[in-house]
């Protein structure tokens, strides 16, 4: 969870993969490389290693700070 955005989860760090949930991230997080994207989240798969979710991380952080949320 991003400390800015407290009401809830965002990503989601399983045992094989990084699941992002928030609705309003799902179109930009749609289109990074290596992502799925089902009715309530978008995954992104770390079998072969992490760098895609990372980017997907990053990209959230992006839009968190964008929407008026302070990051820390």
């Amino acid at each position: 969870m991003h400390p800015a955005y407290t009401a809830h989860g965002i990503g989601y760090l399983k045992l094989s993969n990084m699941t992002f949930s928030r609705g309003s991230d799902r179109d930009q997080l749609g289109e990074l490389d290596g992502a799925r994207v089902t009715d309530r989240e978008v995954i992104f798969s770390i079998a072969n290693g992490i760098d895609q979710a990372l980017s997907a991380a990053r990209l959230v952080i992006g839009l968190i700070t964008v929407a008026g949320h302070e990051r820390s």
